[in-house]
């Protein structure tokens, strides 16, 4: 039994044991076949994608207080120099760098951005460092795209030492850069960016303080945007400088302000260069200048000049003016030229003949020498509607206008001009805070002045379309039809009652519409809006056979038929400043109305009434709809020419 017992125990223990061991060789068996699943997936992974990282870092940080470093470039222990940064980075990554001074050359070979935390924070200097050659703060190398530099100061040598010196430059000695940006950045040195070849390049709201070139364009660039810039000359200015020198380059100049470039040599130009194309140039500030505020030469062809602000140049130089034109199929238009030391426009010949130049709508006055000069051209140069300062229009040497407004030369054509008197248009002086109706056709301004004001109002009536054309005003019937308004007070500030006749036949053709309305241009959206005052609050306009004067307290505007003579679009204005401005009153441009049926506010999306608010040149008013007043930098109080 013992022995027996001892067996069946032994045997049991066996039996067990076997039981166990194939449990433990089962669970083992599924342990490894989900391994070799596991690494079966693995592989399979790797044999169609590659190595796969467990993490790929694409933000990479830097701060001078981790100085010496060299750190890792992790938020926690970031790298002590912006160079380390970029080294560590990939194309696409993004390098953050905190505030503080950074004294380093940089290199960017790799696509990426390259960000501080505002320019009033982060500071690139390589002003004490050893001379490079060139000397460059930051270099984006020859054929690196798509890279962003924002929100630095970043300062470089103030005088040349060796030539491509600059602050920023791209694309090396001759390379080729893809879109490009140099935004929010304030930029100090000889030269401030350096671009020499490719496309896409941006230069956004920088302000930039140089030597000889605020910003330079080399070899020819497409799709070009510099747009928002400040750009003032320094303190140590080189001989014939630029606020912006490009050649061979397409795109858009916008909004930018050129100040104080006048060289050593009395040079100094606010934007030039030559043979650009299918270039504009819209709303930028351009004054002080010693030689000219623009200028084009050589294969400059299908350039447009634009709504700029340009006073007081040619202020040192021998010659020069606002606006220096050597080239073909150039159009100069809405723009102040005032203020020049020698001459507004200058048309001459260099390669090409100068032909197809239009100079129109500007405000040409106060400019010591002529208004437009034509020195040399292929053909008379079209200079229509422009305002010379005075009504009697410009003083011309062929003899044939002699108005008191400024020169122009032979070889061009200013007939009509803006305020021109006599049929259609007419001229009236309210004096000392009286009254005057001023007739230009059937069409009428009534002015009473403010106490103790006194100034002229001249009107002209355009029997045309406006030169802006009608977008904007939707599908309503238009009046080719509008009223050129321009006045001499040193300031706006006067009531105006402005009527704009239509024919019978004119309404008729319009299709008899039950309501009619004026619409104004607003330049800064290049659209029309409805003429609505600004305590209207419903923008009434209906059609009666009664005086306007019973309409008066809508305090906006209103029609009424004068039977088969016709009708009257009519606005009351408390304060001309806001209809036209108080440059209107200081020899300034033209504000302009027209007429659409009333339907067109609906059509047009114009629903919420619009408060007259800009500072604006000489008023256009006319019928179908427009009511043209272009706009102003409010801060460039203006003074009378006369």
């Amino acid at each position: 039994m013992a022995s027996q017992s001892l067996f069946d125990s032994l045997s049991n223990n066996t039996q067990k044991s076997a039981k166990e061991g194939k449990g433990k060789m089962r669970t083992n068996t599924r342990k490894f076949r989900l391994a070799l699943s596991a690494l079966t997936l693995v592989a399979l992974l790797l044999s169609v994608f590659g190595a796969v990282p467990v993490w790929a870092q694409t933000t990479w940080y830097v701060d001078d207080d981790n100085c010496p470093g060299p750190g890792a470039g992790t938020q926690v222990d970031p790298f002590c120099s912006i160079q380390d940064a970029i080294d560590a980075a990939t194309a696409g990554d993004t390098i953050n760098v905190a505030a503080g001074t950074y004294t380093e050359h940089v290199t960017i070979d790799k696509s990426l951005a390259l960000q501080g935390a505002g320019a009033s924070q982060t500071t690139i200097d390589v002003s004490g460092l050893l001379i490079q050659n060139p000397h460059v703060a930051v270099e984006v190398q020859n054929g690196v795209n798509n890279v962003v530099v924002d929100g630095f100061t970043i300062i470089g040598v103030p005088a040349f030492h060796h030539s491509d010196d600059s602050v920023i430059r791209c694309g090396g000695s001759s390379g080729t850069n893809n879109d490009i940006t140099i935004s929010n950045n304030v930029i100090d040195g000889y030269v401030g960016i350096l671009f020499k070849n490719g496309d896409s390049f941006t230069v956004q709201q920088n302000d930039i303080t140089f030597n000889k070139n605020a910003i330079v364009i080399q070899s020819g660039c497409t799709n070009v945007d510099i747009s928002d810039n400040t750009m003032t000359g320094g303190t140590s200015m080189q001989t014939d400088p630029y606020g912006i020198y490009i050649t061979s380059t397409t795109g858009s100049i916008t909004g930018n302000t050129i100040e104080n470039v006048i060289g050593p040599d009395d040079g100094g130009k606010g934007i030039g260069g030559s043979s650009n194309h299918d270039l504009v140039i819209d709303d930028n500030v351009i004054n002080n200048t010693g030689y000219d505020g623009i200028s084009f030469w050589s294969n400059t062809h299908h350039v447009t000049i634009s709504n700029n602000t340009l006073s007081n140049n040619a202020q040192t130089y021998y010659k020069g003016g606002g606006i220096t034109i050597k080239g073909d199929d150039i159009t100069i238009i809405n723009n102040d030229i005032t203020g020049s030391g020698h001459d507004g426009v200058i048309i001459d010949t260099h390669v090409l003949d100068s032909v197809r130049i239009d100079i129109n709508y500007n405000n040409i006055w106060g400019n010591a020498d002529y208004g437009v000069n034509v020195k040399n051209a292929g053909e008379t140069v079209d200079a229509e509607n422009n305002w010379w300062g005075h009504a009697s229009g410009p003083d011309d040497d062929a003899g044939v206008i002699n108005g008191t407004g400024d020169k122009i030369s032979t070889n061009v054509d200013a007939d009509p001009w803006i305020g021109k008197t006599g049929e259609p248009s007419g001229h009236g002086d309210a004096t000392n805070g009286g009254t005057a109706t001023v007739s230009a056709g059937n069409s009428s301004v009534y002015v009473d002045a403010d106490p103790g004001k006194s100034g002229g109002v001249s009107v002209v009536e355009e029997t045309a379309a406006p030169p802006q054309g009608f977008a904007g005003m939707g599908s309503g019937a238009k009046l080719n039809k509008y009223l050129v308004i321009t006045s001499d007070f040193a300031d706006g500030d006067f009531f105006a009652t402005v009527k704009l006749h239509y024919t019978q036949a004119e309404y008729e053709a319009m299709g008899n519409p039950s309501n009619l309305a004026l619409f104004w241009w607003d330049a800064a959206n290049s659209t029309w809006m409805l003429a609505v005052d600004a305590n209207t609050t419903g923008g009434k306009s209906y059609k009666g056979n009664s005086n306007p004067a019973d309409h008066a307290t809508l305090g906006d505007y209103g029609f009424y038929d004068q039977g088969a003579a016709g009708g009257i679009i009519w606005a009351n204005v408390d304060h001309f400043s806001d209809f036209g401005g108080a440059e209107v009153g200081s020899g300034g441009g033209p504000t302009a109305i027209t007429l659409s049926s009333f339907a067109a506010r609906s059509s047009a999306g114009l629903g919420t009434p619009l408060v007259w608010s800009w500072p604006v040149g000489v008023a256009m008013l006319a019928m179908g709809g427009v009511l043209w007043v272009r706009r102003r930098r409010s801060n460039r109080p203006r003074s009378d020419p006369n």
